[in-house]
């Protein structure tokens, strides 16, 4: 479990998707999505209610991601 985050999902070159947490559950969703958007590395923190992305993403690939996550993978309170 990630520490002082709920999740984290971490891309790497080879096309792999890491996920920790509380997003484990939306495997089957994330990794076809990740793949389609072309992503090859970077990584995404949900804490404390927020999700942060590291520099890897532009603003647009960010709030194409962050909508996904809202609106397909909801983390409950």
């Amino acid at each position: 479990m990630p520490l002082f985050s709920r999740a984290r999902i971490t891309l790497q070159r080879a096309g792999r998707v890491s996920l920790e947490g509380a997003i484990e559950r939306y495997r089957g969703r994330l990794a076809p999505f990740f793949a389609e958007l072309g992503c090859e590395r970077g990584r995404i923190i949900h804490r404390f209610g927020q999700w942060r992305f590291s520099r890897h993403f532009d603003p647009d690939m960010r709030q194409r991601i962050l909508n996904f996550l809202v609106n397909e993978c909801p983390l409950r309170e």
